[in-house]
């Protein structure tokens, strides 16, 4: 009497199946664990004020300043100090702004931070913003001159901090 022979086939696609499952639960639980947004801001809000934003933004294009952001940089408390270099079109630093800086996320209100710009030297700036949770934010950065007044938008790095 001959053995029946077994066909692997049902096996190889239960273990296929089940290997697809495995996975997309894997992805799941990565993705709630990480809680950080994928795109910073309030979207449905600066939809809203597209055409106010745009006007900002192309006003401040025409002075020519340059506005670099540093990294956040975590002190003792996990706060997130914001260093800022500004620059005119001849490559001056400019002196004796005002302004302040506002770093918003997009699942929630409750982790928005803005801190006030002070002056550490010609054309440098910096802002402290209070501990918050690590992720993406958008920062914008509004500085005002004696007859000028500068808008922008950044993203924003924060690194785990210890502090929600």
């Amino acid at each position: 009497m001959s053995r029946a022979r077994r066909s692997v086939w049902p096996w190889a696609i239960a273990l296929g199946l089940t290997t697809a499952v495995g996975i997309n639960l894997c992805m799941v639980w990565i993705a709630v664990a990480n809680r950080s947004p994928a795109v910073p801001g309030d979207p449905e809000r600066d939809a809203l004020a597209y055409d106010e934003i745009i006007a900002r933004q192309r006003a401040s294009t025409a002075l020519g300043w340059r506005v670099d952001v540093g990294p956040c940089q975590l002190d003792d408390r996990g706060a997130c100090e914001i260093t800022l270099e500004v620059v005119d079109r001849a490559g001056k630093g400019i002196d004796g702004l005002r302004g302040h800086i506002v770093a918003r996320r997009s699942d929630s209100a409750e982790l928005d931070r803005d801190a006030s710009l002070r002056a550490l030297g010609v054309g440098r700036y910096a802002g402290t913003l209070a501990p918050s949770a690590t992720g993406l934010y958008a920062l914008a950065v509004e500085l005002d001159g004696e007859a000028e007044q500068w808008f922008g938008t950044h993203e924003l790095w924060i690194p785990k901090s210890g502090a929600p």
